[in-house]
């Protein structure tokens, strides 16, 4: 080794003279040869350098004391999936808030809230009384009316009094009939009734208490019709369909829900540039979703079938990209060989690589920052390890 390194010094003093002769002496086409071919005999030395020192790493023991103890593993091929967590919303497509249609003051408040209610129930009343009789009063008009008419009706077709006449009692019976419509709809908007069939979420009415139209009095909500609701970036069209699984995860909580994709939306929104994903609700005994809850959700955006896989933190970067080292044999020892690979997507410090490795080449897990490109290298026992040929 000693001759070796005063054979190198001797060339690098050959170049540092060879370049710092006299410009007087030599032209500059001159200087070019001369370095071109030191260069050339500077090639050559390496290749025998490298060629002896491979021969006293055969024969010398201390070359073995150098050597660095690396672990490796072959990572194979397999499947690789690559996930995506989405904040999402429980969502109802039955949850309204029930407003009075008309001025008045609360009269009765029927429900309270988690009672489940039919559709039609009665829910809130207010003050009708004037409504009420006003429709009475119609009433006993409209009965005197379809009298008339009814007299007129058969006189007129036995050509006994005036059109006139018949068109008079007609026309007020038809009236006194528009009129009650108007006021049983006026006696309705009074009456707040359930929409559908549900549960009281929650209950703003009061007794006596002075209501405009719009007031809000009771929100009900059908718990059958709920479900999950993400907003996905636009990068992602394309990558989900309908029955994709994925899993549902309450923040505070530590157990996920299955459950599958419900449906997924073509139309993007021009504020935020997202598409709306909807799952279906999981069904669970142990846990109660409600309207508006925040979930996340876990859903594959990537899979790949017979990967390469690699520890994540093995993969090294330098100025021509990424690279690993990988065991291969050398002419007396094990040596670690420099592979440039290109990446895909990580998981859970797991990297797929795209090109680069075939699956089948002893990746160093252990003193990989240690080693450099050439370096003799001892495999730990304790490793997985497959050493490739050179």
């Amino acid at each position: 080794m000693r001759k070796i390194n005063i054979l190198i010094i001797t060339i690098f003093s050959t170049l540092m003279v060879a370049c710092g002769g006299s410009e007087d002496n030599s032209s500059l086409a001159q200087k070019k040869a001369k370095l071109d071919s030191l260069k050339t005999q500077f090639s050559t030395l390496r290749t025998d350098i490298k060629t002896l020192e491979d021969e006293i790493a055969r024969i010398d023991p201390e070359a073995r004391a150098n050597e660095i103890l690396v672990a490796t593993t072959v990572p194979g091929k397999k499947d690789f999936v690559h996930t995506l967590q989405l904040r999402a919303n429980v969502e109802s497509k039955k949850n309204v808030m029930l407003s009075a249609e008309t001025m008045g003051v609360v009269r009765n408040v029927y429900v309270t809230e988690g009672q489940k209610v039919s559709k039609g129930d009665l829910l809130v009343s207010m003050d009708a009384d004037i409504l009420t009789n006003s429709i009475k009063e119609v009433e006993t008009q409209l009965e005197l009316a379809e009298e008339v008419f009814n007299r007129q009706s058969k006189l007129w077709k036995q050509k006994i009094g005036t059109e006139m006449q018949y068109l008079q009692a007609k026309s007020n019976y038809e009236s006194l009939q528009r009129k009650k419509s108007t006021l049983q709809a006026q006696l309705n908007q009074a009456r707040v009734r359930a929409p559908f069939s549900g549960t009281i979420d929650l209950v703003n009415a009061k007794t006596g208490e002075m209501v405009q139209p719009g007031t809000p009095l009771v929100r009900l909500v059908n718990p059958s019709e709920m479900y999950i609701k993400a907003d996905v970036s636009e990068a992602y069209l394309g990558r989900f369909q309908v029955g994709d699984p994925l899993t549902v995860e309450i923040p505070g909580e530590d157990k996920s829900y299955k459950t599958t994709v419900k449906s997924v939306s073509n139309v993007l929104n021009t504020n935020n540039r997202t598409f709306q994903l909807e799952a279906k609700l999981p069904k669970t005994e142990s846990f109660v979703f409600r309207p508006n809850q925040v979930t996340v959700l876990t859903i594959a955006d990537y899979k790949s079938e017979d990967a390469v896989v690699i520890p994540s933190n093995v993969i090294l970067s330098g100025n021509d990209g990424k690279f690993v080292y990988v065991v291969k044999n050398g002419n007396a020892q094990n040596i670690a060989s420099k592979v440039s690979i290109t990446t895909g997507k990580s998981q859970n410090n797991q990297t797929e690589v795209l090109s680069g490795l075939t699956g089948n080449e002893a990746v160093i897990t252990k003193g990989y920052r240690e080693v450099s490109n050439g370096a003799a290298v001892k495999v730990d026992g304790k490793g997985t390890s497959s050493v490739a040929s050179k």
